[in-house]
């Protein structure tokens, strides 16, 4: 029987979580972190960002592997660092940036429920967090996430119709595009840092080129004609970029872009 971990706080008032940096638990000999790993656990609730680190002992992963997933969990390690305040607002989505690192800094955004964005830098070694507000969209912000390799890029979508692209060294704005109805996810291509993906809440998923400045490929719903939904989230799958999944009118979809099709359709329960 896998033991319940022992959480200080209510876990019905988070909304999100993500590690920082994004890419797995952090694989230590009970040091914060390990090189190359994530180590940090961040949780958005109802008005604070819990920190956290997540770590896993080497012996503990060498001897089960990846692939025995139960046993892993129970040996995770949780320790909490600092509770950043986030102005009373709840916090709707959490991403970090790769100019994080997995020993003593995390910077993320978080999207808020005042149509602002929050870029906020934690120093785990002087214990401060800078604050930094980008202002700019004129309806609810749905998601956000920063550039793979350009860590002063951050992508941002909202029910205000637009995608806009900040420069983060300027706090400014790069670039909006328009948008036929609300953004609901926006995601970069991690294997080709020029394309980004944006998924529109009326079930249509756009691909803009960077250079070109312009989408240069959509796909939609199957069950619905272009124009209609809702769609809730669409991302692109972690081991092959051509896949894209998404949830619409209770499904889930998955695309095959070399194809120009949906290949699986699944009712979501």
């Amino acid at each position: 029987r896998r033991k319940k971990m022992d959480w200080k706080y209510n876990t019905k008032c988070i909304n999100c979580v993500q590690f920082s940096p994004p890419a797995a638990l952090a694989l230590g000999t009970g040091s914060s972190a390990s090189a190359g790993c994530s180590s940090f656990l961040l949780l958005g609730g109802a008005e604070k960002i819990i920190v956290q680190t997540c770590i896993i002992e080497d012996s503990t992963f060498n001897h089960f592997g990846s692939s025995m997933l139960a046993p892993l969990l129970d040996a995770l390690q949780f320790k909490d660092v600092c509770t950043i305040d986030h102005s009373g607002v709840p916090v709707d989505c959490i991403t970090c940036s790769a100019a994080s690192n997995a020993s003593d800094r995390v910077v993320m955004c978080t999207v808020g429920r005042d149509k602002s964005l929050r870029v906020l830098t934690y120093d785990s070694v002087r214990n401060e967090t800078e604050l930094e507000f980008l202002r700019g969209h004129t309806g609810y912000i749905n998601h956000a996430s920063f550039h793979p390799t350009e860590p002063a890029l951050l992508a941002s979508v909202g029910d205000d119709r637009t995608c806009r692209l900040w420069d983060l060294e300027t706090g400014r704005l790069r670039v909006s595009y328009k948008l036929t109805s609300p953004g609901m996810s926006v995601c970069w291509n991690k294997d080709n840092p020029l394309e980004m993906m944006v998924a529109e809440r009326h079930g249509r998923i756009r691909f803009y080129n960077l250079s070109a400045k312009q989408p240069v490929m959509s796909l939609d719903t199957p069950t619905t004609p272009p124009g209609h939904g809702p769609l809730l989230s669409a991302d692109w799958s972690p081991s092959n970029r051509l896949l894209v999944g998404a949830v619409a009118n209770g499904k889930w979809y998955t695309w095959d872009r070399s194809k120009f099709r949906c290949v699986c359709v699944c009712v979501c329960v």
